[in-house]
């Protein structure tokens, strides 16, 4: 069969047969669409009823909430309850033991008869009883006494320490008597105080001058006076032996060639009226002998003072320095 443009209609017969097929078509849809409402309308029955189940289940777990609320209010009681308990049967423990001493005391008034039955007093003699009774009480008042008398040799040890505490309150009170002494303690220490800065300005003086006048310190020697030097305690026969001949030049020659090396008279009878002088000379404080230079100065002992003019000099061993 040509097709185009120019072709010719289809038949009639034709065009019947597609009208047919597709109002079949039509129906079998307008079916499935009526099936699948029904289908949906189901569906949504049972989506409400589900609805309908889940409100009513809400409503349950309300319930269920406020009555497990109440049970733990119930719970929390419970336990309180549990707690006094306890405190209660504690103090009927209590009292039960405290009952229970309370009849033991009250029995045959604290007293155990041994070889006696309870409640059978009755059976004894009278005199007996009468007699134990007032042993028992001449015990009790010795008893007593015994502790009264050592209470009051306590009162009278604390009325004593009262009393010497007293004493020193009044003595502590009188602020004149404290001032008095606390001033004398400030003015022995500033007494103090300044003897020590003074003795350290002292120091620092002389120390200065020996420096500034290159005086050396050496140990304590002893004092040959006819050399007018310091020779060393051991061997000191034999030093002076060994250098008396060549000081003896020194020694004899006039002024004018040697006056520093020569004493002069004032000198020369202080160090003979000092025929042996002591080992602590010209030592200052114990530390060494401070050796001479050309200027008049004291020096000062611990136990003598001498002075020496201003020729005197004392030349250092050969060794020192």
């Amino acid at each position: 069969m040509a097709t185009g443009p120019h072709a010719s209609p289809p038949p009639i017969q034709s065009t019947a047969m597609s009208d047919k097929e597709q109002s079949t078509t039509m129906e079998r849809i307008l079916h499935e669409i009526t099936a699948v409402s029904r289908r949906i309308e189901g569906v949504d029955a049972s989506i409400s009823s589900l609805t309908l189940e889940t409100k009513s289940m809400r409503s349950d777990f309300a319930g269920f909430q406020s009555r497990v609320t109440g049970l733990e209010h119930r719970m929390e009681s419970l336990e309180t309850q549990i707690a006094t308990s306890r405190d209660r049967d504690q103090y009927l423990l209590y009292l039960r033991s405290k009952f229970t001493d309370l009849e033991d005391r009250s029995r045959r008034d604290n007293i155990r008869l041994l070889g006696i039955p309870e409640n059978e007093e009755g059976d004894m003699d009278p005199d007996l009883l009468e007699e134990w009774k007032t042993q028992t009480a001449e015990c009790s008042m010795k008893l007593m006494g015994t502790l009264i008398t050592q209470a009051k040799r306590r009162m009278d040890e604390q009325i004593n320490k009262i009393e010497q505490l007293t004493k020193e309150l009044e003595k502590i009170a009188n602020q004149q008597n404290v001032s008095n002494q606390l001033a004398k303690m400030e003015e022995r220490i500033k007494n103090k105080e300044e003897e020590i800065k003074s003795r350290k300005a002292h120091k620092f003086n002389r120390d200065k001058l020996d420096y500034e006048h290159r005086r050396i310190y050496t140990f304590a020697r002893k004092y040959d006076i006819l050399r007018t030097k310091y020779v060393p305690k051991s061997g000191a026969e034999d030093a002076i032996h060994q250098t008396s001949t060549d000081d003896s030049s020194e020694i004899g020659s006039s002024a004018d060639e040697a006056p520093h090396n020569k004493l002069d008279f004032q000198g020369e009878m202080r160090l003979m009226q000092l025929a042996t002088p002591p080992s602590g000379l010209n030592r200052r404080r114990g530390r060494g002998v401070r050796r001479r230079g050309g200027e008049e100065e004291e020096a000062t002992s611990t136990r003598n003072k001498i002075e020496y003019s201003s020729s005197d000099q004392f030349e250092p061993p050969q060794h020192c320095c």
